[in-house]
C-alpha cells in the first residue's frame, strides 16, 4: 500500500479546515533567474521526489511520528508541488533542512534504494 498524492492533499486541507497551520509560502524557496550557485530540483525529478516524500509520509504514518514532524513533511511536500505546479525552480535543499527532512528519513524512511535511484535523478539532470 502506498499513499497518494490526492491522500496529502486531502490530508492537508482537513488540517488547514481545523485551523491547524501547515501552509507554507512557496514563493519563499523560489531560486531566482540570475542565481547559478543554488541547487534546484530538475524538472524531470519532481514527479519522482513527490514519490519518494509520499513513501515518507507513509512509513512516518506506520511508524507513530509525532503530529509535528508529520507537519514538517507535509509542507516539505507542498512546497514541492506547488513549485512543480507553477513551473519554479525551488531550493528544495533549504526545505528539507527548515522542515528536518534528513532527520524524518533517517528516522523513518525505510526504502533506502529508492533514496539512492532519486539522488541518481537528480544529480544526472543537474549536469546535463
Amino acid at each position: 500500500m502506498t499513499i497518494t498524492h490526492d491522500n496529502v492533499m486531502n490530508l492537508i486541507r482537513t488540517l488547514a479546515e481545523k485551523n491547524i497551520p501547515i501552509s507554507a509560502n512557496t514563493m519563499e524557496y523560489v531560486i531566482p533567474g540570475n542565481d547559478t550557485t543554488t541547487k534546484y530540483l530538475p524538472k524531470k525529478c519532481i514527479e519522482f521526489y513527490l514519490l519518494v516524500l509520499r513513501l515518507l509520509i507513509y512509513d512516518m504514518t506506520r511508524y507513530g511520528a509525532s503530529f509535528a514532524e508529520l507537519v514538517n513533511a507535509l509542507r516539505h511536500y507542498e512546497i514541492i508541488y506547488e513549485g512543480g505546479a507553477l513551473g519554479l525552480l525551488v531550493d528544495y535543499k533549504q526545505s528539507e533542512l527548515d522542515n528536518n527532512i534528513q532527520q524524518l528519513r533517517d528516522e523513518y524512511q525505510t526504502d533506502l534504494d529508492l533514496l539512492l535511484d532519486l539522488e541518481t535523478c537528480i544529480r544526472r539532470e543537474q549536469n546535463a
